[in-house]
C-alpha cells in the first residue's frame, strides 16, 4: 500500500502475477521457506557473499602495471614523519 492508501501495483500485477513483483533475493527465500529448507538459507547467502568477494578482488586495480605519481611519495613521508615522531602518552 502507497501513503495515498492506493495498492502499489507492479510489473507481476500487471501481467497477472498473483502477488506484486519483488526481488530476487526474497523470491529465493520464499522458495526455500516453502521447501521447508530454512537450514540452506544462511549458508547460502555466506556463499554467494564470498564469491562476489573473490570475483571483486581477482579483478584488477586502476593504478596496477603504473609506478606510483609523486604526490603519492609526499604523502607517505608526511605520514612516517607524524608516526614516528608522535609523542607516545
Amino acid at each position: 500500500m502507497t501513503p495515498s492508501g492506493s495498492r502499489d501495483v507492479g510489473l507481476g500485477t500487471i501481467l497477472g502475477a498473483k502477488e506484486p513483483d519483488t526481488g530476487a533475493a526474497r523470491r529465493y527465500v520464499k522458495q526455500l521457506h516453502k521447501n521447508s529448507m530454512k537450514a540452506y538459507a544462511v549458508p547460502s547467502a555466506i556463499a554467494t557473499s564470498s564469491l562476489v568477494k573473490l570475483c571483486i578482488g581477482l579483478r584488477l586495480y586502476s593504478g596496477q602495471g603504473a609506478p606510483p605519481m609523486y604526490g603519492d611519495y609526499k604523502a607517505l613521508r608526511h605520514w612516517m614523519e607524524l608516526t614516528i615522531h608522535a609523542p607516545s602518552r
